[in-house]
């Protein structure tokens, strides 16, 4: 079934490189690219020679490039494409690459230990009605219906489970390991794609909403306002984007080995200064407090469950103050119902 909707949404995907539309390969093409994999004539963009037979896999219309289906998963890398080994070229890695990948190691490290998850995820039970509350929030902004919803940094438990708005999920991220664990509660309308937000892989006006949870803070500072740009770019006209946010003080918290991923996290003034000028944009709360404080500072023996009900109740009164002052906002971007027309400069 998950190659079927690949078939089927084909039209949905760019080269992240190109910018070349993408179509589904099958047929006398799988089999020419498969000839061409059995004599070593193909590698992966690091010069890796492909020893192993695709059983399917996206291409550019120019069939120059591809990019393999392993698994049920979509890998639209820059660095997953397979191309004729005569045509893979030797670039320098920028900086930004460099801090992707450190990313996507990090995650694919914590996937497999439980002792760091756990130190995000309060279990208390009289927690979890605050946490469950800042899903719900997310949920009530969604429309009823729609056709393609995208989360973008999935991980390995996408906002798709337990939702049936829309047609057709798709649930990307750059960290194959939480794709694979995400896939053992696949449903059948979810779409995996292991990729970059940052060169986002689809076309201009495709999704009726996107979700970006705790995410973008992992992408380096110029960078950031530019795959907001992205966001808006793959929305349709009049939908919206949904951003979970981590206010920080403007500066970048390179990475710590087993313990913290490369994060930044700009200040207030760069909403209202920046995004806010050049999008639609509306601030709102998703929680008020970190992980951190949550667990050491609120505590049931201190009136703890009492405290968390006050603090729903000023997000919830309160959702653009919250969001001003509180750790975690919520931008809410939408497209304008105007025809889209690609920027000069962002």
């Amino acid at each position: 079934m998950p190659q079927n909707l690949f078939a089927q949404h084909q039209n949905l995907f760019i080269c992240p490189q190109s910018g070349q539309n993408l179509r589904y390969l099958e047929g006398t093409a799988l089999l020419k690219w498969n000839d061409l994999i059995s004599r070593g004539e193909i590698s992966d963009a690091r010069g890796t020679v492909i020893t192993e037979p695709l059983v399917c896999a996206l291409a550019t219309d120019d069939e120059r490039t591809l990019y393999p289906i392993h698994a049920n998963i979509l890998h639209i890398l820059p660095q997953s494409a397979y191309q004729l080994g005569c045509e893979v070229k030797s670039q320098k890695r920028q900086p930004t690459a460099k801090i992707s990948q450190s990313v996507q190691t990090f995650y694919d490290e914590v996937m497999q230990d439980p002792d760091w998850q756990a130190e995000w995820i309060d279990a208390r039970d009289f927690v979890q009605p605050y946490c469950e509350q800042s899903e719900a929030r997310l949920k009530q902004l969604l429309p009823e219906k729609g056709e393609i919803c995208c989360d973008i940094g999935a991980g390995s438990q996408p906002f798709s489970h337990g939702v049936d708005h829309f047609k057709t999920h798709l649930c990307m991220d750059i960290s194959l390991k939480a794709l694979q664990k995400a896939q053992s509660k696949q449903q059948e309308h979810e779409l995996y794609i292991l990729c970059d937000m940052v060169k986002l892989p689809l076309k201009t006006n495709t999704l009726d909403m996107l979700i970006c949870r705790h995410s973008l803070n992992h992408v380096p500072a110029q960078e950031q306002l530019r795959v907001v740009a992205q966001f808006h770019r793959v929305l349709k006209p009049s939908k919206k984007a949904l951003i979970v946010y981590r206010w920080g003080n403007d500066k970048s918290r390179h990475e710590e080995k087993g313990k913290r991923a490369f994060f930044h996290g700009f200040k207030y003034k760069w909403f209202e200064k920046t995004l806010c000028k050049r999008f639609q944009m509306d601030l709102q709360c998703w929680r008020f407090i970190g992980a951190g404080f949550l667990r050491t500072g609120i505590q049931s023996w201190l009136a703890g469950g009492i405290l968390l009900r006050i603090l729903s109740m000023i997000e919830n009164t309160f959702p653009s103050m919250a969001g001003r002052f509180g750790a975690y906002p919520l931008f809410v971007m939408q497209k304008s119902a105007s025809v889209y027309k690609e920027p000069h400069s962002v």
